[in-house]
Order: structure tokens, then C-alpha cells, then sequence
């Protein structure tokens, strides 16, 4: 779960853009936003609820539910909070620490070690686009046979048609 803090006193374009990127990057759909307010201002809480949800649709996150809620602090009212599922690469649950990263251990800690761990655990980090891992849908709204219409000629050695226009023997006099 990812959690950011954003303004909550006006709409922050600049975080909704940061934030956005990411969310549609890394996260999951469901975006929750949490607006503080004291008691009497409920309804400007809304307000800026309306506007963030606008700001963010603007920026292609669509669903994202507003829940105001009432704190008797002013201080707490400065912050807004973002929430989502972010996706992340994670290396095998059996993996751990290499023996010895963090200091001394035992000899048990090296036998139970499984050699490569520390390489998944690393590799794992670097992963730019977590979604890649999980693979792609099909793409239906294309159709193959117009593809194959483009590809056929070629594996079958068909001649291209000459190209009309200038030709090298013709320039230069």
C-alpha cells in the first residue's frame, strides 16, 4: 500500500501530476483520497474533493474515491492522504539476505542460505514496470489476417513494384 500526502488546502497540480504518473505507472486503479476538515467546514471539504477527483481524471486516474474526514486539530487539516496498491517486483518469499550482509552469523545461517537470493533480491529492485512480469492481453480489436495480408508477399518472394521518381542514373547528367 502506497500512501502520499498532498495539500489540503488547495488543489496541488504539481503532486497530482507526480502522483498520477506513478499511480497509472505502478498502482492499481483504485485511488483513495482523504481530506481532513474541522467540524463546520464539511463542505468545503468537498469542494477540494471535487476538484482533486477533476484534477486527477485530467490526468487519467479515474477511479478515485473522496472520503472527508472530521479531526478537531487545525494542525491535521494541512495534509491530504493518497492510497493505493502499488506493484512492485518481489524477489521468491524463501529468499533472504545474504549470510554476513548485516554483520556476523552462524554457520546454520550459511547451510540454510540459498545461493542466488541475494541476485533476486536485487534484480527485483531494477525492474522498471512491474506489469511487464505479469504478461499482456491479447489484443482483439486487431485483425491478424490484415497483418498477414502485409507479411505474405514478402515470405514468398514476390518482387516489390518499381518505385516511380527520380533514379540514380538520371541525376547528375
Amino acid at each position: 500500500m502506497i500512501t502520499k500526502t498532498i495539500n489540503a488546502d488547495h488543489v496541488d497540480k504539481n503532486s497530482v501530476a507526480v502522483l498520477s504518473e506513478d499511480i497509472l505507472h505502478n498502482g492499481n486503479a483504485d485511488v483513495s483520497l482523504t481530506i481532513p476538515y474541522l467540524h463546520g467546514h464539511y463542505a468545503a471539504a468537498v469542494r477540494l474533493g471535487k476538484a482533486y477527483k477533476s484534477a486527477f481524471a485530467a490526468a487519467g486516474v479515474t477511479h478515485l474515491s473522496v472520503a472527508p474526514v472530521i479531526v478537531n486539530d487545525l494542525q491535521d487539516t494541512r495534509h491530504a492522504v493518497v492510497s493505493y496498491q502499488g506493484l512492485v517486483a518481489l524477489p521468491p518469499a524463501s529468499c533472504t539476505r545474504l549470510p554476513g550482509h548485516d554483520g556476523a552469523t552462524s554457520m546454520s545461517d550459511e547451510e540454510s542460505y540459498q545461493y542466488g537470493c541475494a541476485t533476486q533480491m536485487e534484480l527485483s529492485k531494477m525492474i522498471a514496470d512491474p506489469s511487464d512480469l505479469l504478461g499482456r492481453k491479447p489484443r482483439t480489436q486487431f485483425d491478424s489476417r490484415r497483418n498477414g495480408q502485409m507479411v505474405d508477399p514478402y515470405m514468398k518472394g514476390t518482387q516489390n513494384k518499381p518505385l516511380q521518381g527520380y533514379q540514380a542514373s538520371n541525376i547528375g547528367g
